[in-house]
This record gives C-alpha cells, sequence and structure tokens, in this order.
C-alpha cells in the first residue's frame, strides 16, 4: 500500500478523514500494515518532504543525500542530479539560475566537460537546498496574493498570504520571447504563475501586484494577447499597481542573469536517489 495523507491541519477534521479513509479501505478489503501506518503525527514525511502544521520543507535526509552526492565524471550523472533538483525545484527559488550552467553541459551537441562554473554552480545548488526553506500551506479562505515580474531574460513571481510564502517560481524566456514587448513580458509572467499554480489558484481570489502601469490599461490586440486574457478570465482576479520598489521578491527573480534553461525530460524528473 502506498503513502496515504489524510491530514487538513485540524484535529477534529483530521478524525473525521481518517473514519473516511478508513472506510473506503474496508468498502474495497484494503490492508493496511500497522507497524508502517503514522497516526495523529504533527509531522510526517511525504515524498521527499516534512509536512508539518507550520508547512513544508525538504527531508533532511533527502537533503543530506544530495549533500554527499559527488561532482558528476558524465552527463548521466550530471542529468540524474538535476533531475533530483527538479523534484525540490519550489524549495530553491533561484533554481533556474543556477543549474543554466548545468543545463548547457547536457545537451547531445556539447561535449562534457567539467569546468570550474560548473563546478562553482554545483556547490551553489547544494548549499541552497541545505538553507531548508520553508513554504506554508495555503489556507483557502485567505486571498493569494501574486507578485509576479519580467525582465529581458527572465520572468518570475511568488505567491503569498500576508507574511506566509505559498510558492515561488522563475523561469528563462526563450530567444522568441525576448522578442517580446515589455507589457508582454509582465503579462506574459502573470500567465505563466497562474498555470503553473492553476489547481491550487483556480476558483479562489488572486490579487496581481505589478509594477507595470500599462498592464492595467493596456489595449494591446494581437492573438497572442487576446489568448493570455482569455485564460486570465478563468481566475478571480484583481489587479494592485506596487512600485518596482516595493514588489522586491518577483523583482529579484526575473532579474537573474543567465542564459535560456533547457527545460528538464520526464527522465530527469522522474531521476531519484535510490
Amino acid at each position: 500500500m502506498s503513502t496515504l495523507d489524510a491530514n487538513m491541519g485540524y484535529f477534529a477534521r483530521h478524525l473525521a478523514h481518517l473514519r473516511i479513509v478508513f472506510k473506503r479501505l474496508r468498502e474495497f478489503d484494503v490492508t493496511l500494515n500497522a507497524s508502517k501506518c503514522h497516526i495523529l503525527r504533527d509531522s510526517v514525511d511525504y515524498l521527499g518532504f516534512t509536512l508539518t502544521t507550520n508547512g513544508i520543507q525538504p527531508q533532511a535526509k533527502k537533503v543530506e543525500a544530495i549533500q554527499q552526492i559527488a561532482e558528476p565524471r558524465n552527463k548521466k550523472e550530471l542529468r540524474r542530479f538535476l533531475g533530483m533538483i527538479s523534484h525540490y525545484r519550489e524549495m530553491v527559488p533561484n533554481k533556474s539560475a543556477l543549474t543554466a550552467k548545468l543545463n548547457r553541459s547536457t545537451s547531445k551537441n556539447v561535449p562534457f566537460v567539467w569546468a570550474p562554473e560548473a563546478a562553482a554552480a554545483f556547490q551553489d545548488i547544494k548549499t541552497a537546498l541545505a538553507h531548508n526553506v520553508w513554504l506554508a500551506f495555503p489556507d483557502y479562505g485567505r486571498t493569494f496574493h501574486n507578485f509576479a515580474d519580467a525582465s529581458g531574460r527572465q520572468i518570475g513571481g511568488v505567491i503569498d498570504q500576508g507574511k506566509r510564502s505559498i510558492a515561488c517560481f522563475s523561469r528563462s524566456l526563450t530567444d522568441t520571447q525576448r522578442k517580446y514587448s515589455t507589457m508582454e513580458w509582465e503579462l506574459l509572467s502573470v500567465v505563466q504563475i497562474l498555470k503553473e499554480y492553476r489547481t491550487m489558484l483556480l476558483g479562489f481570489p488572486v490579487t496581481i501586484h505589478t509594477d507595470h502601469k500599462n498592464l492595467l490599461y493596456s489595449q494591446e490586440s494581437s492573438l497572442r494577447v487576446k489568448r493570455w486574457k482569455l485564460l486570465l478570465e478563468e481566475y478571480r482576479l484583481s489587479v494592485q499597481y506596487v512600485p518596482g520598489v516595493q514588489n522586491i521578491g518577483a523583482d529579484a527573480f526575473s532579474r537573474l542573469r543567465y542564459d535560456y534553461v533547457k527545460q528538464a525530460t520526464e527522465d530527469e524528473l522522474l531521476a531519484v536517489e535510490e
């Protein structure tokens, strides 16, 4: 039997959900191994993460295992490392920037050369993961706040609820996207973070904070922008202008300097330390 997580954060609700789970298990004649069950715990290790009443962070033993990984000797080992890091991509806010130099070394037409800059990036990634970043669980009774921003190379954003960071996102722009207008970059950053966290945000109030005034009043009518605006209509959005100096979190993610990052393949995403 694989892992089941029925904890909803509140004791009474937790008991109610446990009753539902046990009832379903009985209906389908599923037996649990009592020695492997963890019930009424305030923290639990789940799919490589540690979940507590306060939020989620990478599982300590997984982080320690990554710290012990030696520098890769070939593309296969490097891809394996990048796959492991991808599992914790939300825990390393500037992951895309840190992995840029390493991703270039995985291309088929590029010989594997472990240069000093790659070695430095490799160590920086492990250090960033060791910082024990916590992300809070979403509270669906509160408004989500999306702080999005863009630069000529990067889009990024942060989702929070008050002072509780829920998620962070950053991605490099393709060569084609770098030719977009400033307004399109800003709109793309909003669209991408909404798509990335669609299952969490759809149906709930979201306030978009942007430092680009034209985003509020733009009459841009290109097919691309029209498609983006149709997507935005699916969400319960409000928009608030925030001067750039106050939009620090999103601005930091969007102005990291690095080249276009190859998207991880399915094999890389599934690669984990055995």
